[in-house]
């Protein structure tokens, strides 16, 4: 009997395909996971009446809130109920459970933190928090995510893919937003303390509330930890201090206006050890961290709503000093943003009720990056150096029948440094009603303009600036599904994704270390795979799966593995409310593949491989009664021995006990 296939195993029969051509040697098992997440899904359409959510917004996809029904892209969201059930002491364990997500630490609490998406390098991804771009101007245009702790955090957004066209230079590869706590209507006093292993102690308390028409958030916080012996010889352990402020407040004129403050700020003290030869050796080095970030802002709507205005500035301001053993030197970076954003909603009856918005923005970005050091025989690091960047970006998304969704951004960036850029960005997703499937696709190109310190960074003997380089540009293409099952209470997705980078930035070590661009075209491709299911009224569970094969040219020009990218990535949650709405246990599992880094301590520099490893972090807790909440957590419940960097150790099994007070 002649049947039509359905658009989820049109899906996943593209995906087989891809996936053949890409991993042939795992073809099998890949094709046992998804014949039975295929029959699964089938299943479920046969039996099921089906809708899609559509409460969840999306700020990352477009710089305004977009329901993610309509988003075209590939968009993760975890609320405040999954950060506060996780438990977890960095938002990089919070992060995760994101596909197409990894993450490199070099130790222990504290230390340098990266994150990849898609195989992207880590200056590749543009992080805001609070609509701040917090990317260190100072710290290769990075973000060092072992500063900034989950128990201020009320939401994150991961928008995978290019998304210059809206965002500029840094989101290349992807942008996290990630969106603080703010203030409510019933005023709460909040504390909570806990103690673990390594003589950690980490604390906050929180003030939060309104008045009137005025609301407003408070929190300090405070880390402290003895930490570990990062090094693979000697017993010295590397500690960690961290002191940070938040604030926010939102005050309300009337319908049409509204005024805001976002600020944070960061005091952090790290210890690490010496490793400019090769691997890291007992040192009694150190780190002092000092970050702001601040933004004011003013949103005006006219025409009742149809027409909205937004005018900010905002301020990132970095100071790292280190002290090591070449003497003090330090990196200072400054990032100043003026933002104007207009937004038009409008309707049209031409074809069925279409729904119109245009966007429009116009910025201006003014960066300076200062260093500082002692001047030697090899050189004068003392410099200070600026860039200014005009930013013009235009958008249109229409919404047709209430299923249909399309979109098409362009930005143009007029810089002092380098020549000017255009990127674009196309999106389309498609709803079929009573089925709870969604396609969609999106092509886009991005860039990335070479760091402060790829241009004219200077570090005693181990790197010297190239003022000749030339920006980063790339290509990609995705196509996904998303399926809701089980009336909604049920999820699953997948989304294949190619990319093509030209003038990739790296580092050479011979005759000189400095930065170079790549010739030819570095390749990004994978396959990215979420669920997330209710398994009745107690549990939860979600999970994702990521292949991603990223290379670049050799010098021969054939393809080569690119560093510190895991080919595999397995992540699992599981939660269950043993005692409803009292007790709680919760479970994350998280597996890295093997991959590759360099050992410099002998020359030529040679590959190494660092071993695969899995994760597993759990923790229990009890509200003993409606204002004091008590749990234990245990990190690397099976102490597994692993490295993100080359001969950098991490942190083993560690126990964490403590308690929350609301009131």
């Amino acid at each position: 009997m002649l049947r039509w296939a359905t658009p989820a195993e049109i899906c996943v029969r593209i995906g087989l395909r891809f996936f053949r051509r890409i991993h042939p040697l795992d073809v099998n098992n890949f094709w046992c996971v998804v014949k039975a997440i295929s029959f699964l899904l089938l299943s479920f359409f046969i039996v099921n009446n089906l809708l899609y959510a559509a409460d969840e917004v999306v700020i990352s996809s477009s710089r305004v809130s977009i329901p993610k029904r309509e988003v075209g892209g590939s968009v993760t969201i975890i609320n405040q109920r999954e950060i506060e059930q996780s438990k977890a002491i960095t938002i990089s364990d919070v992060l995760r459970i994101v596909p197409g997500l990894s993450v490199s630490q070099s130790g222990g609490l504290g230390a340098i933190t990266q994150i990849r998406l898609r195989g992207s390098e880590a200056n590749h991804v543009l992080v805001l928090v609070d609509g701040i771009e917090a990317n260190d101007p100072a710290g290769g245009s990075e973000f060092n995510f072992a500063h900034l702790s989950p128990s201020s955090i009320e939401r994150i957004e991961v928008m995978r893919g290019p998304q210059s066209s809206i965002w500029g230079s840094d989101a290349l590869a992807g942008v996290i937003n990630i969106v603080t706590k703010k203030g409510q209507d019933v005023s709460l006093l909040t504390g909570s303390a806990e103690a673990g292993s390594n003589n950690t102690i980490n604390s906050a308390v929180e003030v939060s509330g309104s008045v009137e028409s005025l609301n407003y958030f408070f929190q300090g916080s405070f880390l402290d930890t003895d930490g570990v012996n990062v090094s693979e010889q000697g017993s010295e352990k590397d500690g960690y201090e961290n002191n940070s402020l938040t604030f926010n407040s939102q005050y309300t004129v009337n319908e049409s206006i509204m005024f805001g403050v976002n600020t944070k700020y960061i005091d952090a003290t790290n210890e690490f050890d010496n490793a400019s030869l090769g691997p890291p050796m007992d040192a009694d080095n150190k780190t002092d961290v000092d970050q702001f970030y601040g933004k004011s802002f003013v949103n005006v709507s006219t025409f009742n709503n149809k027409w909205k205005h937004k005018l900010a500035i905002s301020l990132t301001d970095t100071r790292n000093e280190n002290t090591d053993t070449f003497g003090k030197s330090r990196t200072e970076g400054e990032k100043l943003k003026w933002d104007y954003l207009s937004e038009i909603n409008f309707e049209t009856d031409m074809i069925s009720n279409e729904k119109h918005k245009f966007l429009f923005s116009v910025e201006k970005e003014s960066e300076r990056f200062k260093q500082r050091g002692l001047v030697s025989p090899f050189g004068d690091p003392n410099q200070t150096q600026d860039i200014t960047n005009y930013g013009y970006s235009g958008e249109y998304r229409i919404n047709l029948w209430d299923r249909m969704f399309l979109s098409t951004a362009v930005r143009k960036d007029d810089n002092d440094d380098f020549r000017n850029r255009e990127t674009y960005r196309l999106t389309g997703s498609y709803l079929f009603p009573g089925l709870g499937t969604k396609l969609r696709a999106s092509y886009g190109t991005g860039v990335k303009n070479p760091t402060f310190s790829e241009l004219f960074g200077f570090f005693t003997g181990t790197f010297v600036g190239n003022p000749n380089l030339k920006p980063e540009k790339s290509e990609a293409w995705e196509f996904g599904i998303d399926q809701a099952l089980l009336n909604d209470t049920a999820h699953f997705g997948m989304t294949l994704f190619w990319e093509d980078l030209k003038d990739e930035i790296t580092t050479v070590f011979f005759p000189v270390n400095t930065a170079i661009n790549l010739d030819g075209r570095s390749e990004r491709n994978g396959v990215e795979i979420y669920f997330d299911s209710r398994l009745g009224s107690k549990a939860s569970v979600r999970g994702s799966y990521t292949y991603v094969d990223s290379t670049q040219p050799d010098e021969n020009g054939s393809q080569e593995r690119e560093i510190r990218r895991p080919r595999n990535i397995a992540s699992l949650i599981y939660n269950y409310e043993f005692i409803p709405e009292r007790g709680n246990i919760n479970l994350d599992v998280n597996y890295v593949d093997d991959q590759i880094d360099t050992d410099f301590s002998s020359f030529p520099f040679q590959e190494v491989k660092l071993d695969d490893y899995t994760l597993v972090n759990i923790n229990a807790s009890y509200q003993l009664n409606e204002s004091v909440n008590m749990y234990a957590r245990i990190n690397n419940l099976l102490d597994d021995n692993y490295q993100d960097v080359f001969g950098f150790e991490t942190l083993g099994q560690a126990f964490y006990a403590g308690f929350k007070v609301n009131l």
